[in-house]
């Protein structure tokens, strides 16, 4: 009885990532009117969470594009637009570090 191959084939792991990929593009339609909407969040005046916003959801758009430049280059570059989205979820956390703080 042999174990079995854990490991993924190629065609899989390009699947996964063209996969990922159609995700992270499909999620380009909402982003560009929220991409305008976004900076609203500093009419209640200046804060660092919402500096934090602004600058993740900005840089989503960017991370697609050079995630879709280095495709070809290297399969871990569709990760790249998971940093934003991490920021977005971070940047509560940074603005109650910055207020209990004080």
């Amino acid at each position: 009885m042999s174990l079995p191959d854990w490991e993924q084939s190629e065609s899989s792991k390009d699947l996964a990532v063209r996969t990922l990929f159609i995700v992270w593009v499909i999620l380009l339609v909402p982003w560009l009117p929220y991409a305008g909407a976004v900076v609203m969040v500093m009419d209640g005046g200046f804060s660092f969470s919402g500096l934090m916003i602004i600058l993740s959801v900005w840089s989503y758009g960017i991370a697609v594009l050079v995630a879709f430049a280095l495709r070809n280059r290297s399969r871990k570059a569709v990760l790249l637009p998971v940093l934003s989205i991490a920021a977005i979820v971070t940047s509560g956390l940074f603005d109650w570090l910055l207020t209990h703080w004080r």
